[in-house]
């Protein structure tokens, strides 16, 4: 049986056609109960594409205009992960059921506060409020 991550991954591969098509789809499949969704969004000067099954997950991919992936994220169970500068590493987190954010700080999850933009503001404080970290070229940085 193939992990829910290849499943979306590889559904993600395979709908980047249909999604340049629509911007708000049903795909049926197989062996799975409910539909996926999938979102094509535009921005000015980017593009986004969404797949979610409500039971497997979800992922998201926000597209320069050259084509390069510049942000993703990936939910599976309670988590949802984002690798915010599109180099393949994840550089933050968030439990939906303990309601905690963490950001990755050198070779370990520090936790942050929680706040409404969620992580696309590039700036947030530590639970105690006395530090506050950036995302600056690439990683987390004390400032």
């Amino acid at each position: 049986m193939k992990s829910t991550a290849s499943v979306l991954f590889a559904l993600l591969l395979t709908s980047v056609v249909l999604a340049n098509i629509v911007t708000h789809d049903s795909v049926p499949l197989k062996n799975l109960k409910d539909d996926v969704t999938v979102i094509e969004s535009k921005w000015e000067h980017s593009s986004g594409l969404s797949m979610s099954h409500p039971t497997c997950g979800s992922i998201e991919a926000v597209i320069d205009k050259a084509g390069a992936v510049t942000e993703r994220s990936v939910s599976l169970g309670p988590m949802k992960y984002w690798d915010l500068n599109g180099d393949g590493g994840l550089d933050a987190r968030y439990n939906t059921a303990g309601h905690r954010s963490d950001i990755w700080l050198g070779q370990t999850w520090v936790q942050v506060r929680n706040t409404k933009d969620g992580f696309s503001s590039r700036t947030k404080r530590a639970t105690d409020t006395k530090k506050e970290y950036v995302f600056r070229d690439g990683r987390w940085i004390l400032r």
